[in-house]
């Protein structure tokens, strides 16, 4: 499933999804699809073709769960950062209880998935707040010269 929105402009936040079930991914489109300046550019299912669309497309931000990316959630996010260099990963998970069982995971936020609905959007933004800001002051500087 690929969704745009508003196109690919400079400023868009480019993300990928990989999460599992299909279900949560439609959920977190959901959430955040709607955002102005947001550009979902793909939604996978597996670790080794998440790895392979963030070196294809360099998203912003890669969101990925426990169940997606399989149990080297460690070498699959640092994966992620070498192929989309800059690039924010949120780790979501089925349960808080699991929040322990990747203590040495290098992901920059980590959201119980019960609790996707309140933290989704103050995370993204959070993360992103910094990219957006130098793309819009670059788009500025350039219009303007």
């Amino acid at each position: 499933m690929e969704k745009q929105n508003g196109g690919f402009c400079g400023d868009s936040l480019r993300i990928l999804i990989a999460v599992k079930p299909e279900s949560l991914s439609r959920v977190i489109s959901y959430l955040i699809g709607n955002v102005s300046g947001i550009a979902i550019l793909s939604c996978v299912n597996d670790a080794r073709q998440v790895v392979r669309h963030a070196e294809r497309i360099l998203p912003h931000l890669i969101i990925v769960n426990d169940r997606a990316i399989g149990p080297d959630a460690p070498g699959t996010i640092e994966a992620l950062k070498n192929a989309s260099p800059g690039a924010k990963v949120v780790l979501t998970f089925w349960a808080a209880s699991q929040y322990s069982d990747f203590p040495h995971c290098n992901a920059d936020a980590r959201i119980d998935e019960a609790s996707l609905t309140k933290q989704l959007a103050p995370v993204l933004l959070k993360l992103c707040t910094p990219r957006r800001q130098v793309v819009s002051q670059e788009i500025n500087r350039q219009e303007y010269q």
